[in-house]
């Protein structure tokens, strides 16, 4: 009698259990969607801000494109002598293990899968922080993609493999040869990992992340693929798209949330204690 008594019971729970998930099931899948679209939209937005940037630069903003330009003068000092130096110490299988490297961390198909690997997993946990960074790398390294697609023809800079020197540039030619500047793999790669180094607050796994990037500029430059202000450039600027897609995003979903826009700049707060004070420092 017991157990007859606990079958209606048991087929009840069973039958809400089943409803439920259910309904737990459309409902996530409502959500993806709903985080599709929206993220797809500011992917975009993020791609156009960042190519649209110079139209909004002032006074200030273009000295600081000439110092960095300056900067970059100043580097290509350095180009002969590193190359000459990564010569000396090269050897065949040093080389291929370099290449091997910059490959799979700089490629433009290990970057569409490195992106999509952790777009979808964000999406699929519905994990808010993983997908931010995927945003954040599309829309960084769709950007960063046209425009080293662009320079490379645009200024046709001899690559140090050639045997020509630094400070020989063919525009538009159509040999790989004259495609030095910037450097794709050092482009893919900081992207990637200086998207996803922002969103950690880990310190040791930001500067494992930025070393990632760094290495792999530095595998492309000793391998005489591009010379050393090639690739110092190169993460220069994708740092700072990364860095101008990312205030965007930040901006645009704070609108959104109808909250105030993220701080820029860095605070240091006081709190009175009676037994004395607590200092906090918030960085942008």
């Amino acid at each position: 009698m017991k157990c007859k008594s606990l079958k209606p019971l048991a087929i009840l729970l069973l039958t809400l259990l089943l409803f439920h998930q259910s309904s737990y099931g459309q409902q996530h899948k409502d959500n993806t969607w709903n985080h599709l679209k929206t993220d797809a939209y500011y992917m975009g937005d993020g791609f156009l801000h960042v190519l649209k940037s110079p139209a909004r630069w002032k006074g200030k903003d273009f000295l600081k494109v000439a110092g960095f330009l300056g900067g970059a003068f100043l580097i290509s000092f350095l180009d002969e002598p590193f190359n000459d130096w990564a010569l000396d110490n090269n050897n065949p299988r040093r080389r291929e293990n370099l290449e091997k490297f910059a490959d799979i961390t700089g490629k433009p198909g290990p970057a569409i899968v490195g992106f999509s690997a952790i777009y979808g997993t964000g999406l699929l946990l519905n994990n808010e922080t993983i997908r931010d960074a995927g945003v954040v790398i599309f829309g960084s390294l769709a950007s960063t993609a046209l425009m080293q697609t662009i320079s490379k023809a645009a200024t046709g800079r001899a690559r140090p493999a050639s045997g020509l020197r630094y400070d020989v540039f063919k525009p538009f030619s159509n040999d790989p040869a004259f495609h030095s500047f910037p450097s794709g793999h050092a482009v893919s790669s900081m992207t990637i990992t200086a998207a996803l180094a922002r969103q950690i607050n880990f310190k040791p796994a930001r500067i494992f992340l930025y070393g990632i990037g760094i290495a792999t500029g530095f595998a492309r430059s000793f391998n005489q693929a591009h010379w050393l202000s090639d690739v110092v450039v190169s993460m220069g600027l994708t740092y700072l798209a990364v860095h101008t897609v990312e205030k965007r995003y930040q901006e645009k979903k704070a609108a959104a949330n109808g909250l105030p826009p993220p701080s820029s700049k860095t605070r240091v707060n006081f709190i009175p204690y009676a037994t004395g004070f607590k200092m906090t420092v918030t960085f942008p």
